[in-house]
């Protein structure tokens, strides 16, 4: 139960920040063009080559893309063919959407919450391999 608290306390902060920016978003005259600008060309880039350069590579470190995206493939994969009853452009949406995960912009922070700085060049090793899939 204390690693559940643990948990759920980590991850407060996070649904914080959200609410904050939704209300700030329906208060204040935010640009959201200004503020995507912002994330993708300057925050996201320094986040992940940061993490990338901190991070050992091994061998097995150097694995996790390559694993993340043959599992995502798989996945993609397996929900095509348990859809063959859909339309073609629906079974592709479904297929896609079945390898495909909110990893960027909500699965870095959650780890960065939860096990600190030293596994977030894992953690965006990993979504290396999403990002190849998607």
């Amino acid at each position: 139960m204390s690693q559940f608290i643990d948990f759920v306390t980590k991850l407060i902060p996070i649904y914080a920040l959200i609410g904050a920016g939704f209300v700030m978003g329906k208060r204040l005259p935010v640009k959201r063009d200004t503020i995507s600008s912002l994330l993708i060309y300057l925050i996201a880039p320094v986040v992940i080559f940061n993490s990338v350069y901190t991070t050992k590579l091994t061998l097995q470190t150097a694995t996790l893309p390559i694993i993340f995206f043959v599992l995502c493939s798989a996945m993609g994969l397996f929900a095509y063919w348990f859809n063959a009853s859909l339309p073609a452009k629906q079974r592709g949406v479904l297929a896609f959407a079945g390898g495909s995960g909110n990893t960027g912009y909500f699965g870095i922070p959650v780890a960065l919450a939860l096990f600190g700085e030293e596994a977030v060049g894992l953690v965006v090793l990993c979504v290396f391999g999403f990002l190849v899939y998607e």
